[in-house]
């Protein structure tokens, strides 16, 4: 009986900081997924897009090599107020000025989270984390398990 309660009071521990964590994140984001061949967006290193002075560019060379199939760009702002993705295109992109890296300057971090045992949906394995603040996040990618989004760029202030 007594290790039941060990196992509760040390997964309350772990776990309940950032469920009563008061800080949140202050800075929307730009993030894609490439449709089409295995789903997947590329890594950075060789990313259908770059930023040039806060700006989104599209590279025509690399969207047509990662891909086959169909190759449609998805591209979306997620709102962190409303905890909310929807999407854009890149003329809308062209209104706002970019910050590259995963890292927003309010300190919170993009990244990839593994489920915990009360949390097994797909789609909250991405948060927004600094410290003991998380923040899961509900992209708009397909729910298949196989699809990675693409970080872009936080949207600046």
């Amino acid at each position: 009986m007594w290790y039941a309660v060990a196992i509760v009071g040390i997964a309350f521990v772990l776990f309940a900081p950032r469920y009563f964590a008061s800080e949140n994140p202050q800075y929307d984001f730009v993030y894609a997924w490439v449709e089409g061949g295995s789903g997947n967006v590329p890594h950075k290193s060789n990313s259908p897009f770059r930023l040039e002075g806060g700006k989104l560019i599209v590279v025509p060379t690399a969207t047509s090599s990662i891909t086959s199939g169909n190759g449609r760009i998805h591209i979306y702002l997620h709102h962190v107020s409303a905890n909310r993705s929807v999407p854009i295109t890149q003329e809308d992109i062209d209104h706002y000025r970019l910050v590259e890296g995963t890292i927003a300057p309010d300190g919170f971090v993009f990244t990839k989270v593994d489920p915990n045992i009360f949390d097994r949906s797909i789609k909250t394995r991405y948060a927004l984390v600094k410290g003991i603040n998380q923040v899961n996040i509900p992209l708009s990618i397909p729910n298949d398990g196989l699809t990675e989004p693409l970080f872009i760029g936080w949207v600046n202030r």
